[in-house]
């Protein structure tokens, strides 16, 4: 893979800094760690490269693995905007975004903006969603016991519809994993 450095300009944060690793050419993939940070993707990234042709990138958070972190980029919402605006700086369309745990989350707000550059999100085990009528898990608390028993594959399509206004994705969604909330405080880091 390729280490590489973009500046984008956010609204409401100015330039950002984002380091992202790249493979392959192809069809687009956008894949978005969790807190595990991007290594987490990293071997997911490469074969996912080397089995069909596709372009794949794995951007660092800004805030993760010793990257800087402008002050200003202190929500999920704005973090969502940072990666449209990457994919607006590299003219990418058709891209399929896979999050992970809070990369999902990030996923499931570029959503809601409803970018045209993309086609089709993966959500895995993505936390942060807050779903009508679902309860909300505090997953620091949970094992990986727990976690598997409340292993799910619904329909995102109906969790936006309930909880957003009516707002329905124009591109397919695919949910793997738990619904829930970190603190506040995490994200701020």
């Amino acid at each position: 893979m390729t280490t590489m450095t973009k500046t984008v300009a956010v609204d409401d944060v100015g330039a950002v800094e984002i380091s992202l690793e790249a493979a392959g050419e192809g069809e687009a993939f956008l894949l978005l760690h969790g807190g595990g940070g991007p290594d987490t993707m990293t071997r997911f990234a490469q074969r996912l490269a080397e089995s069909r042709p596709a372009r794949v990138l794995v951007p660092t958070h800004p805030g993760f693995a010793s990257t800087s972190r402008p002050e200003g980029l202190d929500t999920i919402r704005r973090l969502a905007a940072l990666y449209i605006a990457l994919l607006d700086d590299l003219d990418l369309s058709d891209v399929t975004v896979i999050g992970n745990s809070i990369g999902g989350w990030i996923t499931v707000e570029m959503a809601l903006i409803e970018s045209p550059r993309i086609r089709g999100m993966v959500l895995i085990d993505a936390v942060g969603i807050d779903v009508a009528n679902q309860p909300v898990a505090n997953f620091f608390t949970m094992g990986c016991r727990s976690g598997i028993r409340r292993r799910h594959q619904s329909s995102m399509s109906e969790w936006f519809a309930e909880g957003s206004g009516g707002f329905r994705p124009a591109f397919p969604l695919i949910a793997f994993g738990i619904a829930c909330r970190p603190p506040l405080e995490l994200l701020r880091r």
